[in-house]
């Protein structure tokens, strides 16, 4: 495990950066309504795969190795292309984004549900590095076709976007394919449908708390549409994506501690396990919110364009809650890794009430501080809902979260032990 964390967090470091190169490139060469047009794009694609995963997605991790997983392919499949139709007659009827970007946000969309499918496969398995790696070669082949077009054909437009994720989501669906495991391929002749009504059942949970909690990330993005213009979207989603580059190593962290606890029985080990990287995550995160919070608009300026100083008031406002989040991050994955998506749903919903109420009255009076005091009232509220959660569910003690001494010898034992037991 320890190795696999390690691995994970190089990999989340490098798309990261490859991720921030790419932010920078949009917003020097598009300005800030494109890169706002850009995000609306990103943002609504993100929605649909989320829909999507309602048939498979992340609760592929948990059924995979107790199922058949050719069978859970099938369906993912099959509900991945009724979801992209959908999306699609619902974009025309209701347009949230400019009506000349629908048909190609749709396809990539489908392209990228199709990819993720089979990456959570695979992660099912254990297998973190090919699940890493098709990570990766998207964002790095997207920014290296992005900057092609943009520099060497000199094409400044929202298109050279669009046209960089349709050829590194292609990529990734290729080689994710070629990946699979010959068994998750061809599913047994008979086709029970004990499995499928399983995979609905926990993939709707599971999705349910996705899409509330992808919309308390990101649902201020339309509200600044319905109040402001595409600019203040385009500031703010780099506010947003530089404030939550923080979760890096929470992030590398809970991926490999979701599929550790999937596979595993031992409750006593995955509690444990657990509280020590909530309270460790947490100490991690303090010293980038830091330097976050002072941090000078000058700063943006220099790095993303005259357009964008004006960040500083949004990270301001969203680095308290970024710190806060991390217990979620991790107790969510808790739940997840053990079947229990209920909670996390709970959680979620309970997050997007915030936002929604929050939303609609602050943004409109500052664009910027507005949506980033509501996200971090959005993820204190949930945050602290999951954790009264796990508190009473587990019957743990609320000082079990309190830091002390032993913190870091318990979780290096616990990681140590979890090494030596796969070896």
């Amino acid at each position: 495990m320890k190795r696999s964390i390690l691995g994970t967090f190089s990999t989340k470091l490098l798309t990261a950066l490859l991720s921030f190169a790419l932010i920078i490139l949009l917003s020097q060469n598009l300005g800030a309504e494109g890169k706002g047009e850009a995000s609306l794009i990103l943002t609504t694609i993100s929605i649909i795969i989320l829909f999507c995963d309602f048939a498979g997605g992340s609760a592929l991790v948990y059924l995979a190795p107790r199922h058949d997983p050719g069978q859970l392919l099938i369906a993912s499949y099959l509900w991945t292309i009724l979801i992209s139709l959908l999306a699609f007659l619902i974009l025309y009827i209701y347009p949230i984004l400019p009506e000349q970007y629908i048909l190609h946000t749709v396809l990539i969309a489908f392209i990228q549900s199709l990819s993720g499918i089979h990456l959570f496969i695979l992660l099912s398995g254990e297998k973190i590095q090919l699940f890493n790696l098709g990570k990766l070669i998207q964002i790095a082949s997207c920014i290296i076709m992005v900057a092609f077009i943009l520099y060497f054909a000199n094409y400044k437009s929202v298109y050279a976007y669009i046209t960089g994720l349709y050829i590194s989501s292609a990529l990734v669906l290729f080689l994710s394919t070629i990946w699979l495991p010959r068994n998750s391929i061809l599913p047994e002749k008979r086709m029970s449908g004990i499995p499928i009504r399983t995979m609905l059942k926990l993939g709707s949970l599971n999705q349910f708390a996705n899409i509330a909690q992808f919309l308390n990330y990101r649902a201020s993005y339309y509200i600044l549409g319905i109040y402001w213009t595409a600019a203040e979207i385009g500031i703010y989603s780099n506010s947003a994506s530089i404030a939550e580059s923080v979760w890096i190593v929470t992030n590398s962290i809970n991926l490999v501690q979701y599929a550790s606890i999937a596979n595993s029985e031992n409750n006593s080990y995955n509690k444990t396990l657990t509280i020590g990287l909530c309270k460790v995550t947490f100490l991690i995160t303090v010293i980038p919110v830091i330097i976050l919070y002072i941090l000078p608009a000058q700063a943006y300026e220099v790095i993303f364009g005259e357009e964008f100083g004006s960040m500083t008031y949004a990270v301001k406002a969203l680095v308290p809650g970024i710190l806060l989040y991390n217990f979620s991050k991790i107790l969510s994955h808790y739940f997840s890794g053990t079947g229990r998506y209920q909670y996390n749903m709970i959680g979620a919903f309970a997050g997007l009430m915030v936002t929604m109420a929050a939303g609609f009255w602050l943004i409109p009076l500052s664009p910027l501080s507005g949506s980033g005091l509501t996200a971090s009232l959005s993820y204190f509220f949930s945050s602290f809902i999951l954790l009264v959660i796990f508190l009473v569910v587990e019957k743990e003690s609320p000082a079990r979260f309190l830091p002390n001494r032993q913190d870091w010898m318990l979780l290096r034992k616990e990681i140590s032990f979890r090494l030596h037991k796969k070896k």
